[in-house]
């Protein structure tokens, strides 16, 4: 059988679709956030890129082999992104959150997250920690 372009271009986007929709179900609880990413990228590189196996099997798989890791950091996100809103909070309720420092303070504080996150997760699905 002769596989063409249009084909693996369409197999292609109903994996990334099931995946995404995976990724969708499994971080509607919002703890489980950080590994359904590892798992969405696992699945993305493993079937879309390389068109091996599965999606739903791959994601699962990797979901399971990645929890522990991925669930231990992204607590470590939340964590900080609550003490973040903690603060701003706090800064609002004195009055001083709509001033010039303490709004780019509050900036500063949130850019480690949300400059990492995207990364974070590429990575704990990628490598090991043995």
């Amino acid at each position: 059988m002769i596989k063409s372009k249009l084909m693996d271009a369409l197999g292609g986007f109903i994996d990334l679709t099931v995946a995404g929709i995976l990724w969708l179900l499994c971080s509607l609880p919002i703890v489980t956030l950080g590994t359904s990413s590892t798992a969405l990228y696992y699945t993305v590189v493993k079937c879309v890129r390389r068109d091996r196996g599965h999606p739903v099997k791959t994601f699962l798989g990797a979901f399971k082999d990645n929890f522990k890791d991925s669930f231990l950091i992204w607590l470590i996100y939340l964590v900080y992104i609550a003490l973040g809103l903690a603060d701003k909070l706090a800064y609002s309720m004195m009055g001083l959150g709509e001033q010039g420092l303490f709004r780019s303070l509050a900036v500063l504080f949130f850019l480690p997250p949300v400059l990492t996150f995207s990364w974070m997760f590429a990575y704990i699905s990628r490598f090991s920690n043995t």
